[in-house]
């Protein structure tokens, strides 16, 4: 019974096949495509791992600037004092390391991401011109 429903089901099925010349340029067209999104995915890639590297690159050497003007920026940093003039009290000295390190930390990571924005534009506009020229 269920065998015979199934068979009425499929009996009006006669489905067109479209000629080998068709198919083989369709496959062709899908396969071209297929390349050009690989291609672009390795180029974005490439283009990601450079601007990791040179913000790597900006974060260390602004961290490494920072740690060797740890003297002079901190000897700038004792000079602030917070004094508050309606209450008697002597005025209130911050620590000036964890001040200087927290500080030194922020112009590191920002140098590093803006580094990484500016790396990441460039390029692609470099290879959005080497495509145009193509």
């Amino acid at each position: 019974m269920e065998e015979d429903s199934i068979k009425k089901l499929f009996d009006g099925f006669n489905p067109e096949l479209t000629s080998d010349t068709m198919f083989m340029s369709r496959l062709q067209r899908n396969m071209e495509a297929v390349e050009l999104v690989k291609r672009n995915s390795a180029a974005v890639r490439r283009r990601n791992k450079t601007a990791v590297v040179v913000a790597a690159l900006a974060g260390f050497v602004t961290g490494v600037l920072l740690t060797l003007l740890l003297p002079h920026i901190c000897s700038w940093f004792s000079t602030i004092e917070l004094y508050l003039p309606g209450l008697n009290m002597q005025p209130l000295t911050l620590d000036t390391q964890l001040l200087y390190w927290l500080a030194a930390a922020m112009v590191s990571g920002i140098t590093a991401h803006n580094a990484y924005e500016i790396t990441i534009s460039r390029l692609s506009t470099a290879n959005e011109m080497d495509a145009n020229s193509k």
